[in-house]
């Protein structure tokens, strides 16, 4: 890091959510580097278990360390994918990082996007594998904080007509939204009566048979890598018994509450005639979305059960079954959920 004039401090710190509050920081002050966190209320706190060690420092400049992962509840895990930098400094130091207070003393204090890793993304293809577009064209995202815009459209005829595999979904983020697609969703549509449709999530509860579009073929949220099928099995669609239409529904969180943004992201979606050995299907577990499985608030622990019917499980093969990726939704409030290491 280096700067044109001299600090009293300088925070650099990660976010997994594009919030300030209930982030992590380091801060270099007074010629040393110390590990903290931003809580709840928007305090800088310093923090018990120390993981910023700082290496080396210049006149202007200086290099630090931490850990990817240290077990403190209160620092993120580093990963490969998109990471949310916070960057703050100033001639005068406070422990008040609410975003006026830090404005008025601070020369800088913005939030940036970027990748700490640079991880190989790419997979070799197969020969005759081919690949189709669901994208948002266009969508008018809101100044509302969240917006949920759905597409809906029909598969290309040539995979209608024949069975293929899918073997690699890839998130396609246009460029300059990175901070605003939060995830995306790809659904297959049980009816084969659909209207092609992009809009507003609302507004499709005048189509009834838009309702049908609710079985999960994938999903990817922010600093996610491409979904990638193992070489022994694809997903299946198409086919004269295959359904025809598939719906994107793409989550923008904008707390800025920007205006006047267009977006054309969506996923692009790769697929092969050549059947793999095995068809790959998506097995959901857990509880639906509604208001009753909400968590009361100030709860110090509070148990979510949910269960499997038998209608449900007699359906299931006696085969073995290979699980090949997991991934797991939840949705946290504004405190600070601890991690796991293990």
């Amino acid at each position: 890091m280096q700067t044109n004039f001299r600090l009293a401090y300088l925070i650099i710190g990660f976010s997994d959510h594009g919030s300030y509050n209930n982030s992590d920081i380091c801060i270099y002050r007074n010629n040393k580097l110390r590990d903290g966190y931003i809580d709840a209320n928007f305090q800088i706190q310093f923090d018990r278990s120390q993981d910023c060690q700082l290496e080396k420092r210049n006149r202007n400049t200086f290099s630090f360390r931490r850990r990817l992962a240290t077990c403190d509840p209160y620092d993120i895990f580093l990963e490969s994918g998109t990471t949310q930098f916070i960057l703050a400094g100033g001639y005068e130091f406070s422990r008040n990082f609410n975003s006026d207070n830090v404005m008025k003393m601070s020369i800088i204090f913005e939030m940036k996007f970027g990748n700490l890793f640079q991880t190989d993304s790419t997979q070799v293809l197969e020969f005759e594998s081919a690949h189709f577009k669901i994208l948002a064209d266009g969508a008018r995202i809101s100044h509302d904080v969240t917006t949920y815009w759905c597409v809906i459209k029909r598969i290309p005829v040539a995979v209608s007509r024949q069975k293929h595999h899918i073997i690699q979904i890839m998130p396609q983020i246009q460029k300059g939204n990175e901070q605003l697609v939060h995830h995306m969703e790809v659904f297959m549509c049980e009816s084969d009566d659909q209207v092609e449709y992009s809009g507003k999530c609302d507004s499709l509860a005048r189509f009834r048979n838009a309702q049908t579009c609710s079985h999960v073929v994938a999903a990817w949220a922010m600093g996610e890598e491409p979904i990638f099928y193992p070489p022994e099995a694809g997903l299946p669609i198409g086919g004269v018994d295959g359904k025809k239409y598939l719906k994107v529904e793409i989550h923008y969180n904008n707390p800025a509450r920007l205006v006047d943004i267009r977006d054309d992201s969506g996923f692009d979606i790769v697929i092969t005639p050549n059947l793999r050995k095995f068809d790959a299907g998506i097995m959901e577990l857990g509880i639906i979305y509604s208001d009753a499985n909400s968590i009361p608030p100030n709860q110090a622990s509070f148990p979510l059960t949910g269960h499997c019917v038998a209608d449900c499980t007699m359906k299931l093969s006696p085969a073995p079954v290979m699980r090949f990726e997991i991934s797991s939704a939840n949705h946290s409030a504004e405190n600070l959920v601890p991690s796991l290491c293990v």
